[in-house]
């Protein structure tokens, strides 16, 4: 038990280190623009950015290529609360995320 979850967690800390690695990447590229004002209408913003990034909103320009990447970016979701579960079952056999419901047989 515990060589599966220190062997998680170095799994865990890899990742993160690759994720910081290339956000500072991201963060100096950025950094190279012209700054802009974006502290005005954050509820509006909010709204927008929901829209485009949760509802897909831009790709169903094309309707049949924007429903498929929907379908899969939905799929991806909920594929992720399967990740999860699996990986706190690393760690403790009966772990469950209570809002899917038990993977156990």
């Amino acid at each position: 038990m515990f060589l599966r979850a220190a062997a998680l967690a170095v799994l865990v800390a890899v990742a993160g280190g690759l994720v910081a690695r290339r956000a500072a990447q991201l963060t100096r590229l950025i950094r190279l623009g012209r700054p802009a004002e974006r502290r005005g209408d954050l509820p509006v913003r909010l709204g927008r950015e929901a829209t485009r990034v949760l509802g897909q909103r831009k790709l169903f320009q094309r309707f049949v290529p924007g429903l498929m990447h929907a379908l899969i970016f939905w799929a991806f979701l909920v594929l992720l609360t399967t990740v999860l579960e699996v990986g706190g079952q690393v760690i403790d056999p009966a772990f469950e995320l209570p809002w899917v419901g038990g993977s156990g047989g």
